[in-house]
Order: C-alpha cells, then sequence, then structure tokens
C-alpha cells in the first residue's frame, strides 16, 4: 500500500522568515527513504516551489497554483487545466472593472495588477 504526505508551504511547511526549516528538510528526506511519497500542495506557482527547494537535494511532486498544474519530481509539467483564453479575458476584465486584486499564472512569471499590493490589502481589511 502506497503512502502519501501532502503538504502546504505558507503557515505549514515555511517558518517566518519564508524558509523550509533544517528540522522539515529532515522529515521530509526521512519519509521519503522510508518510501513515503511527498507531495507540496500550494497555491503558489510551480516555480516559487522549486526556488524553496533549490539548494536542498530534495525532488518531490508540486501541485501548484490551487491544483491547476501538477509537476513531477523531476520538474515535468503531469498535468495542467489551464482557462480557455475567452473566459479568461472575461473573468479578467470582470475583476478589473470591480477593482478586486488578481493574479495570472503563467509558465515563468505571475501577473497581477500594477496596484496589485493595495488592492489586496484593501480586501484583507
Amino acid at each position: 500500500m502506497a503512502k502519501l504526505i501532502a503538504i502546504d508551504l505558507d503557515g505549514t511547511l515555511l517558518n517566518s522568515k519564508s524558509q523550509i526549516s533544517t528540522e522539515n528538510l529532515k522529515a521530509i528526506k526521512n519519509a521519503q527513504n522510508a518510501g513515503i511519497e511527498v507531495v507540496i500542495a500550494t497555491g503558489r506557482a510551480h516555480f516559487d516551489v522549486q526556488a524553496l527547494f533549490k539548494n536542498t537535494l530534495v525532488k518531490t511532486w508540486i501541485i501548484g497554483a490551487n491544483g491547476a498544474t501538477i509537476h513531477a519530481p523531476d520538474g515535468s509539467l503531469y498535468y495542467s487545466q489551464p482557462i480557455e483564453p475567452e473566459l479568461a479575458y472575461d473573468i479578467l476584465r470582470s475583476l478589473e472593472e470591480d477593482g478586486y486584486y488578481y493574479e495570472v499564472f503563467s509558465k515563468e512569471c505571475i501577473f497581477t495588477r500594477l496596484n496589485g499590493r493595495e488592492l489586496l490589502q484593501i480586501e484583507i481589511d
């Protein structure tokens, strides 16, 4: 029977400095050495997760962008659920008109409004 651990990043795996602690890295390596599949499941983009693990020698599955992408431990794209361009434009137009914060993920970067942080803080408040 296969075993799996799925871990979120923010508020779970990352410390107050937004880094993976030595203790957490050791726990992940121990789990993998015991034959347990470790999966990072996050709202962050795949490339953000890879950057966090860059110098750790840890390779895991990454469910990124709130489930829109899945990358294998070798970094290859396993699954992607993009939004059709016409629907995406309609959604973006509505978000812009109503002044909401948003992020659009691509393979290489994340796009948001120029005043995105300001809008996000307004929504949080």
